[in-house]
């Protein structure tokens, strides 16, 4: 006999790390990340979302894992926020593109400037990850309030 899941899944363990949060998985062919991002009840307007690499998906996630986007309050380690962030990413393969909506985990020009961003929610701040994958779709987004 197979012996049980000892882990939680990735989605599991960024939700009771960093509150609440869209985080999961869904089998879905989507043609667009609006599409995509409709699956999870977030905005399908266009324009939104940007298509980022693997290595700046790590980053976004690590950001705000690590602290909330309203206040930088500290939510956990840098490490720990690294550690779950990629392995987030590290369920999709080589073909998954990644999508997030501002400048969360970017360099910035103005250090003193907060990131910008398009809202996907009706919250003060949100970002996240949304992941398309062949016939999967993931998300790990991310909402906070002032």
């Amino acid at each position: 006999a197979l012996a049980p899941k000892r882990h939680m899944d990735i989605y599991k363990k960024i939700q009771k790390a960093r509150g609440s949060c869209i985080a999961g998985i869904k089998e879905s062919k989507v043609r667009s990340v609006e599409a995509a991002a409709e699956l999870f009840g977030l905005s399908n307007e266009s324009g939104i979302y940007e298509e980022i690499g693997r290595a700046e998906a790590i980053e976004v996630l690590r950001n705000v894992l690590h602290k909330d986007m309203a206040y930088s309050v500290k939510i956990m380690s840098p490490e720990k926020a690294k550690n779950l962030a990629a392995e987030f990413v590290c369920n999709f393969g080589d073909e998954a593109k990644f999508y997030t909506n501002g400048e969360y985990g970017k360099p910035r020009k103005n250090p003193n400037v907060g990131p910008s961003w398009s809202p996907a929610t009706e919250a003060t701040f949100d970002t996240g990850v949304i992941v398309i994958n062949k016939e999967v779709v993931g998300c790990a987004w991310f909402a906070d309030e002032d």
